[in-house]
């Protein structure tokens, strides 16, 4: 839905098959959009992350996460 309204999408997953079906699914519709392996965790956000992962992660995780990302969304204020 974004990539078709003209956002710039990075997908992230830890799991390369679920990289490769992104890919994938992206091609056959014709969008735009760069995919990543790698843990969420681990990144430095530039941008907003919209995200169904919470629930796998520690609350401690989960936190540090969402303190990593809020001071972005504060800034588009």
């Amino acid at each position: 839905m974004f990539s078709r309204k003209g956002y710039e999408v990075i997908g992230i997953d830890i799991a390369p098959p679920l990289i490769d079906f992104a890919r994938k699914q992206f091609a056959e519709e014709g969008l735009s959009g760069a995919f990543i392996t790698g843990d969420m965790r681990e990144l430095d956000y530039e941008g907003v992350i919209l995200s169904g992962t919470f629930g796998f992660f520690s609350n401690e995780e989960n936190l540090a996460l969402l303190c990593s990302i809020r001071p972005i969304v504060q800034s588009m204020r």
